[in-house]
């Protein structure tokens, strides 16, 4: 019989997947508490109803007492260091963050009383080069970033606590989400970087020839996916992907983005691909060993990929979900949102003067697909250009480390 969660604790929670979390928690009904450094979140991606707390997941102390205090039922890990670059730069600050930060989490858990901790892990940087594709859960892990080695001893951990103290950890491996919120000023999430450059009048940038691919799961259904983790009574499996098991092409992905938002600047490539990285990227995961509330992510319409299993129109699915197209015309349909907040973005019910938040929203458009807007809420802004009117987002060398919602990168 499911369990329902009435308490949990979400970390990361106010970055982007995690707050969708939140949100799907909330709405359910049960008390939240965030715990979030906010070096990459933001506080209006949460609902007023959660309680946050302020807090780096690596002083163990801390978050033992916070759990202590809360008692949750549950505990959905999140936070984490999601850069590939800076991990192949800085393996020990990743591991800090990543490796370090989540076993001060489990041992919370266990001290806190939780009946189950779900955890996030990476189903793009995990499985490694040779890796079939679309890739299953037992497939052997030989990452080739350090992002997606601290993941995998993360997993080995999970199995740790569950040995030695009895803690029930279910661990979910992401595919590339894209969705609101997805910040561009950073090394994962390619969607919303080739939306900010193409609406800030640049062109995107691909490196290599782009045909490298990779498996974008829009965050909706990564968020039912960890509700259904949680409830779920006695899941065959301790790990599972999270994605839609098709490959897009980079290319692919830039060229539709671009037709979408109206561009006709081609992406600008640069010769080398980079380090760290698999060629091809696409989780499976088999019906049969999921729990019975999984909600299987559909897939953008077409794809083409290291799989060969179908060629077609471009990934319309993945563009409109960021830029979108009128009802009436299948044009892009700009609106403009309220004041943003500390990471630029905003709300849709009310204008803001001037062009510093512009994004396009999917009202639907060209006609419906069986394989497209699954697990979609009935309209979505994205495409957001970020800051002031004239102001670029800032270089990585002068942002924080994330702690937020982890996933690989997509370029």
């Amino acid at each position: 019989m499911e369990q329902p969660v009435r308490r949990a604790v979400v970390t990361g929670g106010a970055g982007f997947v995690a707050s969708h979390v939140v949100d799907a928690l909330a709405a359910g009904g049960a008390a939240v508490l965030v715990v979030d450094d906010l070096s990459r979140g933001s506080r209006a991606n949460l609902p007023g109803s959660v309680e946050l707390l302020v807090q780096d997941v690596r002083d163990g102390a801390a978050v033992e007492a916070a759990f202590r205090a809360f008692e949750p039922e549950v505990v959905f890990h999140l936070a984490a260091q999601i850069d590939v670059r800076k991990s192949m730069a800085d393996p020990a600050h990743d591991a800090s963050i990543n490796v370090l930060g989540s076993v001060n989490v489990f041992a919370a858990a266990v001290a806190a009383g939780a009946r189950r901790v779900v955890n996030t892990s990476t189903g793009g940087a995990i499985y490694g080069a040779d890796a079939p594709v679309p890739t299953p859960e037992t497939a052997p892990t030989e990452p080739l970033s350090a992002y997606g080695l601290s993941k995998r001893t993360v997993e080995t951990y999970a199995d740790w606590f569950r040995r030695t103290h009895g803690l029930d950890v279910l661990t979910l491996r992401y595919g590339n989400v894209y969705g609101p919120r997805q910040d561009p000023r950073g090394d994962a999430g390619v969607i919303a970087i080739f939306c900010d450059r193409i609406l800030a009048g640049e062109r995107p940038v691909i490196f290599g020839d782009g045909s490298q691919t990779r498996d974008f799961v829009y965050v909706g259904d990564v968020a039912a996916a960890n509700l259904a983790a949680a409830a779920a009574p006695a899941p065959p499996l301790r790990v599972y992907n999270v994605g839609t098991g098709v490959e897009v092409s980079v290319r692919e992905l830039a060229t539709a983005v671009a037709e979408a938002a109206g561009a006709t600047r081609r992406p600008s490539r640069r010769s080398s691909p980079r380090p760290g990285r698999a060629r091809c990227s696409a989780a499976a995961s088999t019906s049969a060993t999921r729990p019975a509330t999984w909600r299987s992510p559909r897939p953008p319409r077409s794809s083409t990929g290291c799989a060969r299993r179908s060629r077609g129109s471009a990934p319309w699915r993945v563009a409109e979900s960021r830029a979108g197209h009128s009802e009436a015309t299948g044009r892009v349909r700009p609106v403009q949102r309220t004041g943003p907040d500390e990471m630029g973005r905003g709300r849709e019910d009310a204008p803001v003067a001037g062009p510093a938040v512009v994004n396009a929203r999917r009202t639907g458009g060209r006609p419906p697909s069986p394989r497209r807007c699954a697990g979609r809420s009935a309209g979505w802004s994205g495409c957001a250009r970020w800051g002031s009117p004239g102001s670029r987002p800032p270089s990585p060398a002068s942002r924080g480390p994330s702690r937020s919602t982890p996933g690989p990168t997509a370029s």
